[in-house]
């Protein structure tokens, strides 16, 4: 019985020192990028930097529950400094993505060309409805049934980009309309 605790003290020995030598040097250690956890909102979730909020609503127009709206942003003392919009509306019309987005883009000022990105059909310009003011990325994607659209304004560079990255799909429709992404 001695043998057998000699050799687990043993073993317990030579396990602590790596890990206690691992401890003297912090930097060859792997370093985790500290996440906030994700917010679920009804249809995404996504991980939101301090200081930022979101909303979302369903049937938001017309009572139609297909129709999502889920506005995410960054407030400002007045206004908000940064926002990412996503829309989920039925595709009256059946139309592809490039279709819409080339529609989206006649009623912006200033569009850009619209180019195909990592499964969106993208353009840039000046919308209507200035949320946080200046220049939009708008980014399209359609089924047959629904589009999506995600409008990300911020012209301090505060987050959309990430929150936009982070956005996960988790209703069936947001599913279908959000491209699979590689694992990070």
């Amino acid at each position: 019985m001695k043998r057998l605790a000699l050799l687990c003290l043993a073993l317990l020995l030579c396990l602590a020192v790596p890990a206690a030598a691992a401890d003297k040097h912090p930097e060859k250690q792997p370093q985790k990028e500290h996440l906030p956890p994700a917010t679920t909102f009804e249809r995404f979730s996504a991980v939101l930097p301090q200081g930022w909020s979101g909303e979302d609503q369903s049937g938001f127009h017309s009572g139609d529950n297909r129709e999502y709206m889920l506005m995410i942003g960054k407030k400002g003392d007045t206004a908000f400094e940064a926002a990412l919009t996503l829309f989920i509306l039925p595709n009256l019309k059946g139309e592809d993505a490039k279709s819409l987005a080339e529609q989206s883009a006649r009623m912006q000022n200033n569009a850009g060309a619209v180019t195909e990105k990592d499964g969106f059909w993208s353009f840039t310009g000046e919308p209507r409805s200035k949320i946080s003011g200046g220049e939009a990325l708008t980014r399209v994607r359609a089924t047959p049934d629904l589009m999506l659209i995600i409008v990300s304004q911020d012209p301090k560079k505060l987050g959309a980009e990430k929150v936009f990255q982070s956005l996960v799909p988790i209703s069936a429709d947001a599913k279908k309309l959000f491209p699979a992404r590689k694992a990070m």
